[in-house]
């Protein structure tokens, strides 16, 4: 990977630092990108925003990345508040709709 990474490389490379966590990659109009990561396990949700794309250009910078965000996962968890990663809630309902925000429960029927 040279230069800056594409939305799959950035995915790709934190899912394989945050085991059983999904990862979604949304560029940002000043060469920034935010993520939403869904824990798998536990169904948390976070979501880390404004990351400059000039500084993960590389696979090891990225990798370095989602470590930093397990991490950080982490500490949350035990309640540290931590400022460049915000926790999102549990999702209620897994859902493959773009339209409905994780963590949204579906709407009753009846």
């Amino acid at each position: 990977m040279h230069g800056q990474p594409s939305a799959l490389d950035i995915q790709m490379t934190l899912q394989g630092r945050l085991p059983g966590c999904e990862v979604s990659v949304a560029f940002e109009g000043d060469d920034r990108f935010a993520l939403h990561i869904l824990n798998g396990a536990t169904g948390e949700a976070f979501s880390v925003p404004g990351l400059p794309l000039a500084e993960y250009g590389s696979r090891r910078r990225l990798a370095k990345l989602g470590k930093q965000i397990f991490e950080d996962m982490v500490l949350l968890k035990a309640g540290v508040p931590i400022g460049r990663i915000h926790r999102q809630g549990t999702a209620i309902a897994s859902t493959s709709d773009p339209r409905v925000p994780p963590g949204s429960a579906p709407a009753r029927q009846g």
